[in-house]
């Protein structure tokens, strides 16, 4: 099945172009984590918080690196990601006065607190919207359900894991960059890992598999422009084939670990044959295993 999968998922280019970037996104995260639960199954990973946050903390760097050099482009590649650092200071500094080259209005230490209350009142907000659609009819009830869940640990440090990454990285970034003198892409690298280190609070595998995927995103922008024999290849779309061709596998042949949406999808869109398919499949590997 993945490549059938990965042929229909040609008719990516079909669609509208807007659209095209929000599909895209959505299945590179269901495949991803789809081969990274495969691969925990394998014993090829092993999912602990230790080994998660340092996984984070790596990606977390080349994906801050690249978005700081996305932040000189015009035409910029679209990502979704829910923090996009500041681009390098375009304005000459006349003044005497010793200044940070981040570009910020604010002082280092103002600006960082101001960017840590904003994404903590986000991370606040979701965590809220969280509760009420999981506890909704209960929350009707008795509305003092919907304080005890917000107040919990896991909502705490949900809120505490987002504005640590934003604090750290700010903080980190300023502090290299009046060191040196200087901002540049290296030293997001450098602030994106020290920023990682927050994931330790709420480990989340769907934020680690968005983190790499965003990077991914743009690694095949980047790299096309670097290889010319790859410049006129559409990378993003070839890989949606290729993350179709492996969800189609999963649903036809590991319906147990592939994501609910993708066998909601294929059940609705082929009236239950794709089902059929998967029951034909387990009674021939089970009629093999009974000869054997």
């Amino acid at each position: 099945m993945l490549i059938p999968g990965a042929c229909a998922g040609l008719t990516i280019f079909i669609d509208h172009v807007n659209r095209r970037k929000i599909v895209m996104n959505t299945f590179y995260n269901m495949a991803l984590e789809y081969l990274y639960v495969r691969a925990q199954i394998a014993g090829i990973v092993r999912r602990s918080a230790p080994v998660d946050t340092i996984a984070f903390m790596v990606i977390n760097a080349m994906l801050l690196s690249l978005l700081h050099k996305e932040s000189t482009k015009k035409k910029k590649t679209p990502v979704f990601w829910f923090f996009i650092p500041e681009s390098e200071r375009i304005e000459i500094n006349t003044s005497t006065q010793k200044t940070c080259p981040v570009p910020h209005k604010e002082t280092c230490w103002r600006s960082a607190l101001q960017a840590t209350t904003k994404y903590s009142a986000l991370a606040g907000a979701l965590q809220a919207l969280r509760v009420v659609m999981a506890k909704g009819s209960t929350i009707a009830n008795d509305p003092t359900t919907f304080f005890r869940e917000f107040c919990s640990k896991r909502t705490g440090a949900g809120i505490l894991s987002v504005g640590g990454y934003v604090f750290l990285y700010k903080v980190a970034r300023c502090a290299l960059a009046l060191r040196y003198g200087s901002d540049n892409y290296q030293h997001s690298a450098i602030a994106g890992l020290a920023a990682g280190t927050a994931f330790w609070l709420q480990p989340n595998t769907t934020i680690l598999t968005s983190a790499l995927i965003a990077t991914i995103r743009l690694l095949l922008d980047y790299l096309p422009r670097q290889l010319k024999a790859l410049r006129e290849w559409p990378m993003p779309e070839v890989l949606f084939a290729l993350c179709n061709g492996i969800l189609f596998h999963a649903r036809c042949m590991d319906m147990a670990h592939c994501p609910r949406f993708v066998i909601h999808m294929m059940d609705t869109a082929t009236r239950n044959r794709s089902n059929t398919i998967y029951n034909t499949y387990l009674k021939l590997i089970n009629s093999v295993q009974l000869k054997t």
